[in-house]
């Protein structure tokens, strides 16, 4: 008994530290972390009447009430909706600016209404749900995912952040141009490749939220918001087929439906381009995917490459030559006047969970990781002493100046999530000392410029800002600031279209020196010329801009009074009624999360002479820290118990843990006696120089009872080092690897990775099991086809990969020669899968060999693009 008290109270222990502060509203429940009640309090005041004209406008109303999670655990901006246990999880730091506008007042709000249209979509009403319900939640979500698909989700989840806000992507210029470029490059998916969670081909955004959103923003202005909000239950109506809603709505057949879509989409776009001639700038790089974000510094023109080689950081010099560095891509970067590098990188999971860390480096050398700050967003050196960084914090960005040499900080702008700081500049010359920084600050729906005086006390070696004021275009949103020669380079969408605007401080001239189709950002003077990104066919690319005597002068007032940005809640942004908007917070409780019971399902069934019952349930919470499940069968005697040599009855029992101190249990019983496991497993992450490091450990300890008590123990060590791929392949392979377990299955394992021509990956590596060595080489080839999918988007191809490799062994008979391809496949909304088909050729026979890998599992996630896990497959026996 003292043994089981003890484990007790270590699982009490470990749920307590998950412990989260709750507050009721007449809909859902708001639990947050401590720390977060400035959020809790937004969501409580504006939440309620957004879930009100959702539930309202769509018609549906779900039974159950929601639970709202807000988390300080990611340095994106992101959320999810978690259809099986009826949650929403929102992480609290808003998301920049980098490939969407981010101008909606406040983060929590906004996401909310996205997360809860997903809710709401998985609610939709059909008997055949209803009958699920029986067995659990879960079953009827499973069943509503397998037929809504991906660009249903986020496409109507993005109609209801725009409807509500009038500051969603429907009036977004930067997520609007991705589309537009499609348009002017003839290539219009439509659905195609909008079915799945992730894009065959590039794609900042992801297909299904761009070419979803497009859709319904059509749909709603050709057709209503009537045919809008009436979707979900005539879907109900037509067994689940949004084909046979839509038609139903619109009365009109499908094909002509997209057919109308599209020339709805051209019509938009070109109505956009520029009446006067647009430019013909000189695309330097070509690669496409992220390459660009020019820095000019000294001699040197520094900008990033994404390319089939990988991600390199390139300096050019004024004749053309370039010196190349490969290093990871990173979210931000910057060079000081003598050339010290400064990098912001993610550390994460692969799935939610992001950190970001500062490293610094010198060309060519070597990358380290700086503890001076962490949850770094954006950074730019002063000199080669000081840095400006912002950070995370409190639901905003908060701005640090940072000295490098002695590792002193000074906050200079506390965060809020009323605001966000996108990106920044130093106004001084290399020569000069700063005197003025400009920052652009995304607040109450506009991206705005801040001029910020610099004022230093030499004696306490501390800066201070003076009066603010709003510099260059008033009207647009402005970022990307970059100063050169007495004036301020930036990017601004006054005209729908980001282009390249100068203002020159002395005078307060505007003027606009680009004039392109799709957008321009990030500019740089360098050697009397100026450089930016741009979004073109493949990707973003680096541009040199044509030289033109005279830009157009805008007439525009320079600068304007500044009035402070609040740092505490202020005001409603949605209409809500008097009671809602006076009416005080709840004291919150304390509560922790507990697994509850969410699925089941029973099994009866006639067996050869006799009958089996077969059952099982499943449970977790909210946020799937606990998870346990219970399953057994018993069988009567039959001849089925005899030849399968069967025991007449089995019990299993499992538990795992994934917070704190991960770690799972498992008990089986049976009518032979009972076998238990229990092992802790810990994964590791960190990025001590440019190479990624994952770490697994696990140890277990297992104990049979049978004739006899046996105890076992057992451990495994898995190690992987960097990451070897390319955009345009599937697979990617460690740098270095090495697997080590006691169990009989194999003893150790290690190898490494390698690029080889034409895009491939290739892994050599070495296996000990039992008696039996194994030494051999795998390799990858993408195979140059496009992808392709349906009209509706249920299912998609999305790439070709050629499989080959051999393996030596100390016994003859065990040689193999493999050939094979892996077929990069989705569907529907939540699942990719890479199909492995193989021909193994071993001493005297062939046989085929198949492996299926699911991938990309994903339910109503928003984020940005970042590293993903080192992963790779392997058919070795």
């Amino acid at each position: 008994m003292r043994a089981v008290g003890i484990i007790v109270g270590f699982l009490f222990v470990l749920t307590a530290f998950g412990s989260f502060q709750k507050i009721e509203t007449e809909f859902f429940n708001i639990l947050y972390e401590y720390g977060l009640e400035e959020q809790a309090e937004i969501l409580f005041r504006e939440g309620p009447e957004i879930y009100r004209r959702l539930t309202d406008f769509y018609r549906i109303y779900p039974a159950k009430k929601l639970n709202v999670y807000l988390l300080d655990n990611n340095d994106y901006g992101n959320a999810y909706a978690d259809f099986f246990s009826h949650a929403i999880v929102i992480y609290v730091n808003r998301a920049g600016a980098s490939y969407i506008n981010n101008t909606y007042p406040l983060w929590v709000p906004f996401v909310f209404s996205h997360e809860l249209t997903h809710i709401l979509i998985a609610n939709k009403p059909f008997w055949f749900k209803n009958f699920l319900n029986i067995f659990g939640r879960p079953a009827a979500m499973f069943f509503d995912t397998a037929f809504s698909s991906s660009y249903l989700h986020e496409g109507l989840s993005i109609y209801s952040e725009s409807m509500l806000s009038g500051e969603g992507r429907f009036f977004d210029t930067q997520f609007d141009m991705y589309l537009r470029r499609d348009l002017y490059e003839s290539r219009f998916y439509g659905f195609s490749l909008a079915g799945g969670p992730s894009s065959p081909i590039f794609n900042p955004v992801g297909m299904n939220y761009l070419y979803g959103a497009s859709f319904f923003e059509f749909l709603g202005e050709r057709y209503g918001a009537k045919v809008v909000s009436s979707l979900l239950n005539t879907m109900g109506d037509q067994w689940m087929s949004l084909k046979r809603a839509l038609e139903t709505a619109t009365m009109r057949p499908y094909s002509a439906l997209l057919a109308e879509w599209e020339s709805w989409c051209r019509e938009k776009a070109y109505a956009l381009l520029p009446k006067s001639p647009i430019d013909a700038p000189e695309n330097l790089t070509g690669t496409g995917f992220f390459t660009g974000h020019p820095i000019a510094i000294g001699s040197y023109l520094y900008y990033l490459s994404h390319s089939e080689r990988g991600s390199e950081i390139v300096r050019r010099k004024g004749d053309g030559s370039e010196e190349r560095w490969e290093v990871p891509y990173p979210s931000d970067y910057d060079v000081s006047p003598n050339g010290r590098l400064a990098f912001v990188y993610a550390i994460g999971d692969g799935l939610e969970l992001y950190t970001r860390y500062l490293y610094f480096g010198d060309w060519g050398v070597e990358l380290w990781k700086s503890p001076l700050i962490e949850r770094v967003i954006a950074l730019r050196w002063m000199d080669d002493r000081w840095l400006w960084v912002t950070a995370v914090e409190n639901g905003g960005t908060a701005l640090w100046l940072v000295d490098t040499e002695t590792g002193k900080k000074q906050r200079m702008i506390s965060g809020s999530p009323h605001f966000y700081l996108n990106s920044l500049c130093v106004l001084s010359d290399i020569t000069e000392s700063p005197k003025a920084i400009v920052c652009s600050i995304s607040y109450d729906g506009q991206a705005r410029l801040y001029r910020m005086p610099l004022m230093i006390d030499e004696r306490a070696e501390t800066y201070e800002f003076g009066n603010w004021e709003v510099v260059g275009s008033p009207k647009g949103n402005s970022l990307d600031p970059a100063y050169a020669d007495g004036a301020l380079y930036y990017a601004n969408d006054l005209s729908g279209i980001f282009n390249l605007y100068r203002w020159e401080e002395e005078s307060g001239l505007i003027q606009q020196l680009t004039n392109v189709a799709v957008g321009a950002f990030q500019p740089a003077l360098f050697d009397g010329e100026l450089y930016y990104s741009e979004y073109s066919r493949n990707g973003f690319d680096l541009f040199r801009a044509p030289n033109s005597e005279t830009p157009a002068t805008l007439s525009l007032e320079g600068s304007m009074t500044f009035s402070p940005i609040p740092t505490r809640y202020e005001a409603l942004r949605v209409e809500m009624s008097p009671a809602q908007a006076i009416q005080p917070i709840p004291q919150p409780q304390t509560v922790v999360l507990w697994p509850k019971p969410r699925i089941w399902l029973p099994i009866v069934t006639l067996t050869p002479g006799g009958f089996g019952l077969f059952g099982g349930m499943v449970g977790w919470d909210d946020l799937k820290r606990w998870v346990w499940s219970f399953n057994g069968y018993y069988l009567s005697e039959s001849e089925l118990m005899n030849t399968l040599d069967l025991s007449p009855w089995s019990i299993g029992v499992n538990l795992v843990y994934r917070g704190l101190i991960p770690f799972s249990a498992s008990l089986l019983l049976n009518e032979e006696g009972f076998v238990g496991r229990v092992q802790l497993d810990k994964s590791f992450v960190d990025r001590v120089n440019r190479d990624l490091i994952r770490m697994q450990p696990a140890i277990g300890i297992q104990w049979t009872l049978s004739d006899r008590s046996l105890w076992a123990l057992q451990w495994e060590y898995y190690q992987a080092v960097g990451a070897i791929g390319n955009p345009i392949n599937t697979v990617s392979v460690p740098k270095y690897f090495s697997f080590f377990t006691n169990t009989p299955e194999m003893g150790f394992r290690t190898g490494f990775g390698m690029k080889l021509p034409f895009a491939a990956v290739g892994m050599a590596n070495i296996s000990v099991r039992e008696e039996t060595v194994f030494a051999g080489f795998e390799g990858w080839v993408p195979i140059p086809v496009t992808p392709f999918g349906s009209a509706n988007g249920k299912y998609r191809f999305n790439g070709l990969t050629f499989h080959t490799g051999a393996y030596l062994t100390n016994d003859p008979s065990l040689f193999q020669c493999i050939a094979g391809f892996e077929v990069d496949f989705g569907f529907q909304y939540w699942v990719n899968m890479r199909i492995g088909i193989d021909l193994v050729l071993q001493k005297d026979k062939i046989g085929p060999k198949f492996s299926l890998n699911f991938s990309d599992l994903a339910f109503g996630r928003e984020g940005s693009a970042r590293e993903n896990p080192l992963t790779f497959s392997s058919l070795l026996p």
